[in-house]
């Protein structure tokens, strides 16, 4: 939007039930969650554009072994 001059907005999703009745819901996201998506977008951008000027496609871990990031509450954490 402010590319063309407007002042920004928030998305407005329209959700459908695709049961009877068909309730609906109109939302927003959070600015902060549309934020860090900016964040995450421009960095795969900037990725993407690093991987063409040196024509590397290969994963940035290839070759090694990782260890999976695996959430506290599946280690009987909190």
């Amino acid at each position: 939007m402010r590319l063309l001059g407007l002042d920004p907005k928030p998305l407005v999703f329209v959700v459908v039930s695709t049961a009877p009745a068909h309730e609906t819901l109109i939302c927003t996201l959070p600015p902060a969650l549309t934020a860090l998506g900016g964040e995450i977008i421009h960095t795969a951008i900037a990725d993407i554009r690093l991987r063409i000027d040196l024509d590397c496609w290969l994963p940035d871990q290839h070759g090694e072994v990782v260890e999976l990031p695996v959430p506290a509450h599946c280690l009987g954490g909190e």
